[in-house]
């Protein structure tokens, strides 16, 4: 996992915010947090399982929000908010300072492990009847 995270982290295009949570599931704030600024900045959850991550960071309580600038290795986080409450409101004034102006299309590698597919009307059944791998699927309303 930490060599994951380190990957994460390293991303250049965003900075980093990452939920800290002792929760199984992920809250449904923090969903409505990504979508809100989906494209400007990257998104994690780390459970309080991942010892050596919550070390790192020198997590103390839970849900904690934390932000790492971009390009950085598991620097000292921005700015942390322990103990967060949930209240989306709170945490979108948060994070607003930390995501860009702009929305960024990521890329992804040709031969990476997730590639990224568009699917029209017209591909989206056989593209997915392509591949024999599972394929997560997100639908986004563009405004």
């Amino acid at each position: 996992m930490a060599e994951e995270a380190d990957d994460f982290f390293a991303q250049e295009q965003f900075n980093s915010i990452v939920l800290f949570t002792d929760e199984d599931n992920v809250a449904p704030e923090f969903c409505a947090l990504t979508s809100t600024f989906r494209g400007r900045a990257n998104f994690g959850m780390i459970r309080k399982d991942e010892k050596a991550l919550v070390e790192r960071f020198n997590i103390k309580k839970f849900p904690s929000l934390v932000v790492v600038k971009s390009g950085e290795h598991f620097v000292q986080p921005e700015h942390v908010q322990p103990e967060y409450n949930y209240d989306l409101g709170d945490m979108i004034e948060f994070v607003k300072e930390y995501v860009t102006d702009e929305k960024i299309v990521p890329t992804f590698a040709e031969d990476s492990m997730y590639p990224e597919l568009v699917f029209t009307a017209e591909n989206f059944e056989q593209q997915l009847a392509s591949d024999h791998r599972i394929a997560i699927v997100q639908f986004y309303k563009d405004t």
